[in-house]
């Protein structure tokens, strides 16, 4: 079976989270304006919840042009797009709001703002960026997250432990970033005996 291929990230589409938006009163009647702060996508879409049926109905309109072959004439095109809402109880009392997708009636989170409307990830070919990366840029997004917490910019800087931090806390970190730079170092090595095109894989690294 070929591999699903995504069309977008979570990091640059606009997306409904439902535990937050919940959080500040959107499932509750709520009518007026969200900002997605996307880079794909409205900077904002209007949502309005049905308290009786339980329902949330987004508005907003799509910005790319390559829309206005599906949808005619007009210079951007309008989306609405209608969830339902679940309500799970919880355990020391109340309820917990989650969508149901409306492409594949899935229970969700998230939901992604898409030319096609609100859709779950799956639905809507959205995934996190870090799936993305090759095996090799996510050891050297570790090894700086690692470095970061020991004080340093960037994983090749000299390490120094932090006057906050304990010794066997900074012990333990930096056994765990050696670790990951043995094997960047190992798949460097084998990038440099590539010539010019294993220079540019170290590049697009960051090594």
């Amino acid at each position: 079976m070929p591999a699903r291929k995504y069309r977008a990230t979570w990091d640059d589409i606009g997306a409904l989270d439902c535990d937050f938006i919940a959080g500040w009163g959107v499932l509750s009647g709520y009518r007026g304006q969200i900002d997605t702060e996307a880079e794909q996508g409205p900077a904002s879409i209007f949502c309005e919840h049905d308290t009786e049926r339980d329902m949330l109905a987004a508005f907003y309109v799509w910005p790319e042009p390559r829309l206005k072959a599906t949808i005619g004439t007009g210079e951007h095109g309008p989306i609405r797009s209608t969830v339902r809402i679940e309500r799970t109880p919880c355990r020391y009392g109340g309820t917990r709001p989650i969508f149901v997708c409306p492409g594949c009636a899935r229970r969700t989170r998230r939901l992604a703002v898409r030319p096609s409307g609100l859709l779950c990830g799956k639905c809507a070919g959205v995934t996190y960026g870090s799936q993305r990366e090759t095996k090799t840029r996510r050891l050297v997004r570790r090894a700086n997250v690692l470095a970061a917490r020991l004080g340093m910019e960037h994983f090749t800087d000299t390490p120094k432990r932090p006057p906050y931090m304990r010794e066997a806390t900074y012990q333990k970190t930096l056994a765990e970033l050696r670790a990951v730079v043995d094997q960047i170092n190992i798949k460097a090595a084998r990038a440099m005996s590539r010539g010019i095109a294993g220079l540019g894989a170290l590049a697009r690294w960051g090594v």
